[in-house]
């Protein structure tokens, strides 16, 4: 799946967007593909009112944050470079059924219940929008050491050590900029890309198991009050 996330808030915000708040991520969070199951003449409406749903629960230690798939954005439209559908890799064998989607919806809090929560009140007013997959994830190992935000993986390694130490220099790294010959509507946006596989440990053979490819190559937190009409929408 490949997507463009969508800042948060006014125009006017210097806020960083939500998946930049804290030097660690959140330990809670719940990844969501939706597919739009209106009709092409809705898709701006529907698009709104996905974005609406999703900036409305940015309180109570949630950050929350969309993505549009790579499919939405018309041919018209000027797109980050490095923004495409996932390849699969080799060895892969994907679930279709499991991977890519029109839009991406990230929930991270505190709690798996406050997660849940949050998931439900953004799902319940998007009729127009089919749950594609979704699944939930548990890091509660991240932590913050000198600036930087760690975390342990499940192999029990930590990772961040390279991270940078400061909210601006989190915010230089992780953001498209000005000058990289990207879209003007993606400056201050950032790439992201989710992959949730499953590792064939069980036989020890190295064949293949079934893995997800749930990817998502994201940019373009766009400050426009109205972000899709400065995507060309």
């Amino acid at each position: 799946m490949a997507a463009i996330t969508l800042r948060g808030g006014s125009s006017e915000s210097d806020a960083p967007p939500a998946h930049l708040r804290g030097a660690a991520p959140l330990p809670f969070a719940e990844v969501i593909s939706l597919d739009l199951a209106a009709g092409d003449q809705q898709r701006l409406a529907s698009l709104r009112t996905a974005y609406r749903a999703v900036t409305d629960v940015g309180d109570g230690g949630i950050a929350a944050w969309l993505g549009l798939g790579e499919s939405m954005l018309s041919s018209t439209v000027e797109r980050p470079r490095q923004l495409r559908r996932m390849p699969a890799f080799a060895g892969d064998v994907l679930d279709p059924a499991q991977s890519h989607g029109d839009l991406l919806v990230q929930i991270t809090g505190p709690s798996p219940r406050a997660v849940r929560s949050s998931a439900e009140r953004i799902l319940d007013p998007l009729p127009q929008w089919q749950v594609r997959w979704r699944i939930s994830g548990v890091r509660p190992e991240n932590r913050t050491e000198d600036g930087k935000g760690l975390s342990l993986n499940p192999f029990h390694f930590t990772e961040g050590h390279g991270n940078p130490a400061t909210p601006a220099g989190i915010t230089e790294r992780a953001t498209v900029t000005a000058g990289q010959k990207e879209p003007s509507w993606a400056v201050g946006g950032s790439y992201q890309v989710i992959r949730i596989v499953r590792l064939a440990t069980a036989s020890g053979t190295g064949t293949p198991s079934p893995s997800r490819n749930a990817s998502s190559a994201a940019a373009g937190m766009s400050r426009f009050s109205d972000p899709f009409r400065s995507c060309g929408y």
